[in-house]
């Protein structure tokens, strides 16, 4: 059987200029049969007002459809609450389904936003802790355990990750929420944001032998600066046959109508590399937000949940060790 290679990255700032906080590194890595996948969900979209509150039964104020070009530079951001918690100052949710058969190895939650704007986040100083719930249970405190700020940009963006592979071992496939991220809200130059993803390693025996890699960062990478390159090695290619490469991004500040942003992938055999591409993303607008089955299934102006993508590459063939 071949050996397909799966590189994934997370975790793409992109603000105003290039600068790398945290240099990507690995998180998590296996060798086996199965896949990556990733869930998430904004928690702020935009409204007539900051100090709103957009619920199931009070919408966002602009156009949010897949067609929308809206930046959320351009208008007042407010926090999303659709648990119907009152507990809870924000809260959206997302599916994450499973292949039959499928084993949780790794489950990492990833969370982020804003501190700068005219309103400031509930408590500044809680960004490094969530809720977390599975379905219609209860919502459980999840703590950081690595938590990245120190971007020099008016929004003052900051990044936080746990592993909480526990807890979805304990309960598979299903509805995700998290609650209560710390974020800024109103207006600010670049436009306040706040969101959250899911990624989730898991073994199948129906999947392909695949190495299976979890990278992430914190790097703040404008449209118009200079490429940030990240490295992925150490990993073991088939002896014969092609190569298959598939990479994802979880990346904040995902502006639909900002063109610019790029993602090229090469290789030690091919160092130009090609841009990639697909539907709904064209090469000079890659990290563009896009509608997603998530609740409230409305077109996130914050956060990016980007689906993986193939790139039919020729690696350098790698020797295995002994």
């Amino acid at each position: 059987m071949k050996r397909l290679l799966i590189p994934f990255l997370l975790l793409l700032l992109g603000l105003a200029e290039a600068q790398v906080v945290r240099p990507f590194t690995v998180r998590y890595q296996a060798i086996t049969q199965g896949n990556i996948l990733i869930i998430g969900n904004t928690q702020e979209s935009c409204s007539s007002s900051g100090t709103a509150t957009i619920t199931p039964t009070s919408g966002p104020t602009c156009d949010v459809s897949a067609t929308s070009a809206t930046n959320n530079n351009g208008v007042q951001m407010a926090f999303i609450d659709y648990d119907t918690d009152p507990s809870t100052f924000n809260s959206t949710s997302a599916t994450l389904t499973l292949p039959a058969g499928s084993t949780v190895l790794w489950a990492g939650l990833y969370w982020g936003g804003s501190r700068g704007g005219t309103i400031p986040p509930p408590n500044p100083t809680n960004i490094g802790q969530v809720l977390l719930r599975y379905g219609t249970g209860s919502y459980v405190p999840v703590n950081a355990t690595q938590i990245d700020t120190g971007i020099a940009h008016p929004t003052d963006p900051y990044s936080a990750f746990a592993d909480v592979t526990s807890f979805v071992q304990a309960h598979g496939s299903g509805d995700y929420w998290v609650a209560n991220l710390q974020a800024s809200r109103g207006t600010v130059t670049g436009g306040t944001f706040a969101g959250w993803s899911l990624v989730v390693v898991y073994s199948n025996p129906s999947e392909p032998l695949r190495s299976l890699t979890v990278y992430d960062g914190f790097v703040n990478q404008g449209a118009s600066s200079p490429p940030t390159t990240i490295t992925v090695s150490g990993f073991i290619t088939p002896l014969t046959g092609p190569v298959v490469g598939r990479m994802g991004f979880v990346a904040q500040e995902g502006d639909r109508g900002t063109a610019g942003d790029r993602l090229r992938m090469a290789t030690t055999s091919n160092p130009t590399g090609i841009d990639l591409s697909g539907s709904g993303r064209p090469s000079n607008n890659f990290l563009r937000v896009l509608p997603h089955s998530s609740t409230p299934a409305i077109l996130s102006k914050t956060l990016l949940r980007m689906r993986l993508w193939t790139s039919r590459m020729r690696f350098t063939r790698a020797t295995r060790p002994q």
